[in-house]
């Protein structure tokens, strides 16, 4: 995906900084902003989260960081 730098002016210089995509550009309209791109998210992370445990497994993943 491209992405080309604004350069209007607007009242928070923050969002003139942040890069804008293209109007050309393809969007898959599953992931958009809406209630079934939220749901695919949520699964996705979820998804990820699990998969990390069992690579991983749950002692390694938390047990360093809480020092038992």
């Amino acid at each position: 995906m491209m992405f080309i730098a604004s350069t209007r002016l607007s009242a928070n210089p923050i969002d003139s900084m942040l890069p804008k995509a293209e109007t050309s550009d393809i969007s898959v309209p599953i992931f958009d902003d809406g209630p079934v791109g939220e749901m695919i998210n949520a699964f996705m992370s979820v998804f990820l989260f699990l998969i990390a445990i069992t690579i991983k497994g749950w002692d390694s993943l938390f047990l360093k960081y809480l020092n038992t």
